[in-house]
């Protein structure tokens, strides 16, 4: 998706009743409630999708391609575009904060159900691999025509690299999370970072073992000395008897 289309997309989510794909929809195919807002001391509405508008006029594919991951993300999407130059951070005179925060949740509150909806579907796309135990290692990404699919891959190529603690997890010991419905192109750039990563770790692992390596050639030479030295002891006073 090009900027200028995400662009689109989010200032259309931002309004109270977005228009839609279509730039049809209005108030009337919300459903709008009423509550009262205790920290505000007012009553505020509140506007939902209908049965028949579930997206806010927009598919699931539309909003899970804008690519946010999480609200952190969107946060920074919206400070970079409306808020580059002014002061977020919280209170102060001046300050952008509650805009800022205002519109970065209504932008994630309603781009997170699509978003998870495309995953739990699991369409052809960006597979992220992990280990399902709570530590969940990382095999990077793959691209696959489906979740099933992605899995069934994931657990024939890394199974046997497989930690104990990740074989203890019960059910399937491998998840596939779709990042994205690019092309394999993505997987290569994505990949290239996760490369990067594990060679790093690699050569500190490699050093850290040098080090070991090294500090129980010292350690067994200190016992060495240690030993031989009582033994001289002894036998000193022994001698002295």
């Amino acid at each position: 998706m090009n900027e200028s289309r995400k662009n689109m997309i989010v200032d259309d989510l931002l309004l109270r009743y977005p228009k839609g794909a279509r730039r049809k929809l209005t108030k009337f195919d919300y459903n709008i409630d009423e509550k009262y807002d205790y920290a505000r001391q007012t009553h505020v509405k509140l506007v939902s999708c209908s049965s028949t508008n579930q997206y806010w006029g927009w598919s699931k594919e539309d909003l899970f391609d804008l690519n946010f991951k999480n609200s952190d993300q969107v946060e920074g999407y919206v400070k970079n575009r409306w808020f580059k130059d002014a002061i977020t951070h919280r209170g102060g005179y001046g300050s952008k904060r509650s805009t800022l925060t205002r519109r970065t949740r209504r932008i994630w509150e309603r781009i997170k159900p699509a978003i998870d909806a495309v995953k739990e579907e699991g369409a052809g796309g960006v597979y992220k691999i992990k280990a399902s135990s709570y530590s969940g290692t990382s095999f990077g990404h793959i691209y696959a025509s489906s979740k099933a699919r992605a899995e069934s891959i994931a657990s024939v190529m890394f199974f046997h690299v497989l930690t104990e603690a990740d074989q203890r997890s019960g059910g399937s010991p491998i998840t596939a999370t779709l990042v994205s419905r690019k092309d394999i192109d993505y997987v290569m750039k994505a990949n290239a970072k996760f490369f990067k990563v594990m060679a790093e770790e690699i050569s500190r692992s490699e050093k850290r073992v040098k080090n070991l390596q090294e500090k129980v050639i010292l350690d067994k030479e200190k016992l060495s000395l240690m030993r031989d030295l009582q033994a001289e002891l002894v036998n000193s006073a022994l001698n002295k008897e």
